[in-house]
């Protein structure tokens, strides 16, 4: 790291210690409690972790013969998500955010080994299975211990997710299945079983202590109510697509929050590396003129108040970055959430939808 962050790094070292949580309920392990500010590791492009204006685009690379990224500046043999892990926890970032669809939970685990100054004990991991790769019962089970096998993580991940609720979204849910429920395209295909028999081999892992927590990602009402009455474990964890250009259902929420399923978002600052937005937003959610009113008035940057807007909602989040000083920016935001007035937060909650 420069020697210009030290200074920076340091006080933010001491700020993250501090960081607040969440405690998770339903399908988790008593005293379960999240990081409210996590370093998301998803990408949009294959080949090219500086694609547009941000680098915060970044995979692993291992398994893919067509993906070229060259090793980080001045980090050779390691992989740009080992580089970007080992930063955030030197920074004391404690949440990482990968899947088995993002090619980099290799990269995650050696991060993790290779820190001197963090335990594992410390480190919330959050992974994900299907439909990239197939959904069922002994699936999930099969992506978990690859998460496990992938190294780094000792003995159990902290919360595992199923990805989307189909196998419409994602694809591959036909692919090396054993469950015919979740043989896309056959007569056998029945999505809401599939769903269920995906959850089944997760509660059974996280009953055995291989996983501390479990959850979806990406569920509506319709999906959420299937774990009642199937009278099964809720999840503990519904992570959800929101910013101030794309936010949430707020019926989901409001479901979630009344069944005790917290609520997290992924691409909180827009996706600033891969798309723009028309008018009447601006291009990226960092650059809208309520967001840098807002940072002006309170010394914040726009990064900040937007992962501050969101947690003081209650809403934690995923921002994705390899750069350290959005990394600093990202672990001071939560401990701003109070800076925001009520006037401005009606203005941020007010934001077009584009």
């Amino acid at each position: 790291m420069p020697s210009l962050l030290l200074s920076a790094a340091a006080a933010v070292a001491a700020a993250a210690a501090t960081m607040p949580c969440v405690t998770l309920k339903n399908a988790a392990a008593p005293g379960t409690c999240m990081p409210a500010i996590g370093v998301g590791t998803g990408g949009y492009t294959a080949t090219n972790p500086f694609y547009g204006s941000w680098p915060e685009n970044w995979n692993e690379c291992i398994s893919d013969p067509t993906c070229t990224a060259a090793d980080p500046p001045g980090a050779p043999g390691v992989s740009y998500c080992q580089a970007a892990i080992s930063t955030w926890l030197t920074l004391g970032g404690r949440r990482v955010d990968t899947s088995t669809s993002y090619r980099n939970q290799k990269g995650v685990g050696q991060a993790i080994n290779a820190s001197r100054r963090v335990n594992r004990s410390d480190v919330f991991v959050t992974s994900k299975v299907g439909p990239y790769l197939a959904m069922g019962y002994a699936e999930a089970k099969e992506q978990v211990g690859t998460m496990l096998a992938a190294g780094g993580l000792g003995t159990y991940v902290d919360l595992v997710l199923i990805h989307w609720p189909s196998c419409a979204q994602g694809g591959g849910c036909d692919a090396n299945t054993t469950t015919p429920a979740c043989m896309s395209g056959q007569p056998s295909y029945n999505a809401t079983a599939c769903r269920l028999a995906t959850w089944a081999g997760l509660v059974e892992l996280q009953a055995a202590g291989a996983i501390r927590a479990i959850g979806v990602s990406n569920f509506g009402i319709a999906e959420l109510q299937e774990f009642i009455d199937a009278g099964v474990p809720l999840p503990s964890v519904n992570q959800l697509h929101h910013n101030i250009y794309g936010r949430a259902d707020p019926a989901v929420v409001a479901f979630c929050t009344a069944n005790g399923v917290h609520v997290q978002s992924y691409s909180p600052l827009g996706v600033p590396d891969h798309k723009t937005f028309a008018a009447p937003c601006a291009p990226t959610p960092l650059e809208d003129p309520v967001v840098l009113a807002a940072a002006a008035a309170h010394g914040m940057t726009p990064a900040q108040v937007l992962l501050a807007h969101q947690w003081g909602a209650g809403v934690s989040s995923n921002p994705r970055t390899m750069d350290a000083l959005h990394m600093i920016e990202d672990l001071s935001a939560a401990g701003m959430a109070g800076l925001l007035t009520p006037a401005e937060i009606a203005q941020l909650d007010a934001r077009p939808q584009c």
